[in-house]
């Protein structure tokens, strides 16, 4: 559990998009919601003189799932990938951190593919080598599988 400070006047640590934020000033201060239901129950809970607070606690939580690589060969476990998928992104990171052991390798269709389509975006390559993934561009290099 990670205690975070209450949304008290600041909203700068919101990291996801906020599609209708509120603000209610209360007797402590004014608190930015991430949506008018959320300021509604807010008025709810004050008019009841619940005590409460807002977004003050964090829960890490890890869901369970299972991994299956393209191809084990001798030296690592290779994915083929076309498309790499923010989701997949996170998995292959998360398997990574599970499993220290595991040498996951990337052959790309296309190392030069970009992440996203923004300016600066990374390319599937300068992904792979920015969390210490060995890759490849379309053909898988010898020293993955020679014993």
């Amino acid at each position: 559990m990670k205690k975070r400070p209450a949304l008290m006047g600041s909203s700068s640590r919101v990291k996801r998009r906020i599609s209708h934020p509120q603000t209610l000033t209360t007797a402590q201060g004014e608190i930015h919601f991430r949506s008018k239901f959320e300021a509604q129950v807010a008025k709810e809970l004050i008019k009841s003189k619940a005590k409460f607070t807002y977004e003050t606690v964090s829960y890490d939580y890890i869901i369970s799932s299972s991994y299956t690589p393209d191809f084990i060969l001798p030296n690592c476990v290779v994915e083929v990938k076309g498309v790499l998928t923010k989701e997949e992104r996170k998995k292959y990171i998360a398997v990574k951190a599970q499993h220290p052991t595991l040498r996951i390798c990337f052959c790309f269709q296309n190392a030069s593919n970009k992440l996203s389509k923004a300016k600066r975006s990374l390319t599937y390559s300068a992904w792979a080598e920015r969390h210490g993934f060995p890759w490849c561009n379309k053909t898988i290099p010898k020293e993955w599988y020679a014993e």
